[in-house]
């Protein structure tokens, strides 16, 4: 599950803004045109997918809007996220592996990570 999150709102939306960039990859390509179908999203992918063959990268991202990337993503401040997390699988899954962005701080992901194990089961392990 992708993970938007930062201390600050800054971080936040940069965090998003990455994301946004991710998914609209993803939804460009044709294995994912079922997925957005489902959510009645499919005419998007065909979008993406004329804007990839331009290599117009920042114009995909800016097309996943707050619905979408809700849909695709945790979206919280940092101290948030494994309540969020918890909110969105309790009842559906009982384990999920969290995707960071890259630019998210070791202690951050540690603190995420140690919240989540007090109720939810990380990367297979109890």
């Amino acid at each position: 599950m992708f993970v938007v999150t930062g201390d600050t709102d800054a971080e936040l939306q940069a965090a998003a803004a990455a994301t946004r960039k991710q998914l609209a990859f993803y939804a460009s390509t044709p294995a994912y045109r079922a997925v957005l179908d489902l959510h009645g999203w499919g005419e998007l992918h065909t979008e993406l997918h004329r804007l990839s063959l331009r290599g117009a990268w920042d114009e995909m991202g800016a097309l996943i809007d707050d619905e979408i990337l809700d849909a695709f993503a945790v979206v919280a401040p940092a101290g948030d996220v494994a309540a969020k997390l918890r909110e969105r699988c309790d009842g559906v899954i009982d384990r999920v592996l969290p995707g960071f962005l890259s630019g998210v701080s070791e202690s951050t992901v540690t603190a995420i990570v140690n919240d989540m194990r007090t109720d939810v089961t990380v990367s297979g392990r109890n």
